[in-house]
């Protein structure tokens, strides 16, 4: 469904960079270990890489740029979130960070240095979106 409403307004690329393929897909759900949401894979198999409006980049499991890579950004945004619990306890961060259960796992940043979470709390594909704003 969003997926459909995204079509409307992004340009659909005609050959998509870094795209998945099911095969694929199934090989990055071992390496996470964890069933991501169905629209997620939709939107990457569609758009493959790439920003959205200038603004938003949704982390890519397939992408060769370390910093838009799925794999390479959950390490280094959880990290850095570890730390801030470490420090300050749950007052800077009063999620669970992944593999915990119903921990956050990091999806996308923004040009402002916002990055955006799931909250891995129940199905998939009902995961809410946390955004730890850049300079908060």
């Amino acid at each position: 469904m969003m997926l459909e409403f995204l079509c409307k307004v992004l340009p659909t690329p005609i050959a998509p960079i870094e795209s998945g393929s099911t095969e694929e897909w199934s090989e990055i759900g071992k390496v996470v270990d964890i069933i991501l949401p169905s629209d997620y894979k939709q939107y990457i198999n569609t758009f493959g890489t790439g920003c959205i409006g200038n603004f938003l980049w949704p982390f890519n499991p397939f992408s060769e740029n370390k910093f838009l890579n799925f794999g390479e950004q959950i390490d280094a945004r959880l990290d850095a979130l570890r730390v801030l619990k470490e420090k300050w306890g749950d007052r800077q961060c009063p999620y669970p960070l992944y593999p915990e259960p119903e921990g956050l796992l990091p999806w996308g940043a923004s040009d402002n240095g916002d990055v955006l979470y799931w909250l891995t709390a129940g199905h998939p594909d009902d995961w809410s979106v946390i955004i730890n704003e850049a300079r908060s």
